[in-house]
């Protein structure tokens, strides 16, 4: 799975506009290998929400960065399933986290868990990266930040 998924997620942001994405990427593995799951899970969030925000999605959060890539054609109706989903993984990790208080030792989250999370949040990014919409009807594909960068 990590050869399938991974390995060609941070291949695929080697490119220069997914810096961000991509270091999101490395640390979540890096909090696998630390075994710390519910940092590695925010982690995966991050690289999502900043794969979306070099597509040129607009909102200040995972969700409406979401809703905005569905509108531009990223995802289709029928992703909100999966987008729920993780959406929802990411906030139990975080709320699992903010529950334990400030030292974060203990945490519900197993690597299990993180790794699932890292693995459909990589395949994800693989296909949003690609250049092909969701949306049969969609006509434009948006090419990075709407700001110049």
């Amino acid at each position: 799975m990590h050869s399938a998924t991974i390995e060609p997620t941070v291949n695929l942001l080697v490119d220069r506009r997914y810096e961000r994405a991509q270091a999101a990427v490395g640390e979540a593995l890096k909090e696998l290998q630390n075994r710390k799951p519910d940092d590695a899970i925010t982690d995966a969030g991050t690289a999502l929400q900043e794969t979306l925000t070099e597509l040129g999605c607009q909102g200040n959060a995972l969700g409406p960065l979401i809703a905005d890539a569905r509108k531009r054609g990223l995802l289709a109706g029928h992703d909100e399933k999966l987008t729920e989903g993780i959406l929802k993984f990411l906030d139990w990790a975080s709320a699992d986290r903010s529950n334990k208080g400030d030292a974060h030792t203990y945490s519900d989250a197993t690597n299990d868990d993180a790794w699932l999370t890292v693995h459909v949040v990589g395949a994800l990014i693989r296909r949003l990266a690609s250049d092909v919409p969701r949306e049969p009807n969609a006509t434009m594909r948006p090419r990075g930040r709407q700001n110049g960068s």
